[in-house]
């Protein structure tokens, strides 16, 4: 029986017009991470017995810069995660995306420095058949909160009694050593006359602000920590004396965790 026509000379080997965008790229092991830039594209793929895939990437810019990685899973029934690493290797804290035909899309937001180094991997649930592409578009941008850096009582800007304020609350990694540092806000508070300072402050749904109570100097003050339940206003109130203090605004529910981005509000009632 004769076999199958040949293909005209101009159409593209069947193989070649299967094998997806991105399956052409080496497999990428820690030790030969592949090195990109924010403000790029990957394209990958998941094979048939390959390894995970890790993309090393570099913060570019000036100053805080907030990073976003959209990821588009793998089509079909393949399940996929997207995990962050710092510098030296260690997975950072609940920093997983995961798709699945469910869910094909997904993102990781942060906070980091110009010239931080953060690891992305791509894992399969499975061995993929046939090759299932992926794609993760990096952006990053300036840092849209305008009070950093207030990550030290030395750096608390003054806040109007009265006035509410909005800010945001997330974590960041390091330049110098690639941990993640946990973010907490600063602002001075000046008290011209005794009496009672009230302190009212919420975050979105899921936000335990804690408030605290601190010197001039930055030196915690006996009693002076409040502590919210997720998603309820928080309140502290304090009978105080002339002179400077500085209130220090931080979320419990972020446990080191770069992915997570928490805006809150605070209205500060001075005497």
């Amino acid at each position: 029986m004769p076999g199958p026509a040949s293909p005209a000379p101009d159409a593209p080997p069947a193989a070649a017009a299967a094998t997806p965008t991105g399956c052409q790229q080496p497999d990428a092991p820690a030790e030969l991470t592949q090195a990109v830039v924010a403000g790029t594209r990957i394209d990958g793929c998941f094979e048939p017995e390959r390894s995970d895939d890790a993309y090393r990437f570099t913060v570019t810019g000036t100053g805080t810069q907030r990073v976003t990685m959209a990821i588009a899973g793998p089509a079909g029934d393949l399940s996929a995660s997207f995990d962050l690493h710092d510098g030296k290797g260690g997975r950072i804290t609940k920093s997983r995306a995961t798709t699945n035909s469910q869910q094909p899309s997904a993102t990781l937001a942060f906070t980091a420095e110009p010239g931080a180094v953060v690891t992305l991997v791509a894992s399969a649930s499975q061995a993929a058949s046939p090759p299932r592409p992926y794609s993760v578009v990096i952006s990053s941008a300036p840092d849209g909160d305008l009070d950093e850096p207030n990550d030290e009582p030395a750096q608390a800007r003054p806040v109007s009694p009265g006035v509410r304020l909005e800010a945001f609350l997330t974590s960041r990694v390091s330049q110098a050593t690639g941990k993640v540092i946990k973010d907490v806000d600063h602002y001075r508070l000046q008290i011209s006359r005794a009496g009672e300072l009230r302190v009212v402050a919420a975050g979105i749904a899921g936000a335990r602000p804690r408030l605290q109570l601190l010197s001039a100097s930055g030196k915690r003050l006996g009693g002076t920590e409040s502590q919210g339940v997720a998603g309820e206003a928080v309140t502290l109130v304090r009978s105080v004396k002339p002179g400077d203090y500085v209130l220090a605004v931080e979320d419990t529910s972020i446990a080191g965790n770069p992915s997570e981005l928490r805006s809150y509000h605070f209205t500060a009632t001075t005497p």
